[in-house]
């Protein structure tokens, strides 16, 4: 797991946001960037000071962008808007605005930049964990990946389910064997079923069989056995609350329905001396996770695409 940062101060807070948006910017591959922090802009009325600025090129255009970044403990409110939205006007050419805050944004202030044409992002420190316990079965079986461009690691289970259990028995050894004929089972979790030989020894076991069907075939389905060799079954109890075991029964085919339950679950990559954060684009609602080297005067930062943190799926 990534290492979270120290609290560090407003003065620093600004470095890795300048950090963040060169990394966002070199990605870009834009033309003759110059990214500055605390820098000074002459205004028409005012002189300004800005906490992170930059400048670049594209198709032969010039494009700024100022930030302001609010390193408070509540959140920036309509008023710190209307504020900054005083100081872009007052600069020549309007420059594009981001507003950077930790602690979000109230209603107002989410209104208002919208109105103002003001991109609003949060930064704050990763405390992503999965959104539950990975759960595993006899029957469960794990896919783990590293997802690079959104540096993370993601593990997918599969948890199998088992119904509908019928068998074939066979004949000759039924009427041999005096089996009756309408005896009713009780039906059992998979596991506890097991194969034999004619001669006692266990193959492959019944729950190996199920999960490999399922790793085959995830989206599940009626999964058909048929035995070439003699085979028996047992684990099976009669209905009614006996507690009498039935040893083994020859089967000549089974029958069952599989049903495969997928899940997703990822969490950011770490990596040694660089500390976990989250920025998220609040009015397009997406996230991107960052890592941020650590005790630099001038950081480095790595940011991954925008992506969901964690989610689950069924099939």
């Amino acid at each position: 797991m990534a290492k979270k940062a120290p609290k560090e101060t407003g003065r620093g807070h600004e470095i890795i946001t300048k950090a963040i948006f060169q990394a966002l910017l070199d990605r870009d591959d834009v033309q003759n960037l110059d990214i500055r922090h605390n820098q000074k802009i002459q205004g028409k009325l005012s002189r300004h000071q800005i906490d992170v600025y930059w400048k670049f090129q594209s198709g032969g255009l010039d494009y700024e962008t100022i930030v302001q970044v609010k390193k408070e403990k509540r959140p920036a409110t309509k008023a710190d808007i209307h504020a900054f939205e005083g100081v872009l006007n007052d600069i020549p050419g309007q420059p594009k605005a981001v507003f950077v805050t930790q602690a979000g944004y109230q209603r107002g202030a989410l209104e208002h930049a919208r109105k103002a044409g003001i991109l609003l992002f949060q930064l704050s420190l990763s405390d992503i964990t999965p959104a539950a316990n990975i759960t595993m079965t006899a029957l469960s079986f794990m896919k783990a990946q590293i997802v690079p461009d959104k540096m993370e690691m993601r593990w997918t289970t599969y948890n199998v389910n088992v119904s509908n259990v019928g068998i074939t028995v066979d004949g000759v050894w039924a009427k041999e064997a005096q089996f009756p004929p309408n005896l009713q089972l009780e039906p059992l979790p998979i596991e506890t079923l097991h194969l034999v030989n004619d001669v006692g020894q266990a193959p492959e076991p019944l729950y190996e069989r199920v999960r490999r069907f399922a790793q085959r075939k995830p989206s599940g389905g009626e999964m058909l056995i048929e035995f070439t060799e003699p085979t028996y079954i047992t684990g099976f109890k009669i209905l009614g609350g006996s507690n009498h075991s039935i040893e083994q029964i020859k089967v000549l085919e089974m029958k069952l329905i599989v049903e495969v339950v997928e899940t997703v679950l990822s969490h950011p990559l770490s990596a040694p001396n660089f500390a976990a954060y989250v920025l998220k684009n609040v009015l397009k609602d997406d996230k991107r996770y960052v890592l941020v080297e650590e005790a630099k005067p001038d950081p480095r930062a790595i940011v991954s695409l925008p992506l969901p943190l964690t989610r689950k799926r069924e099939s």
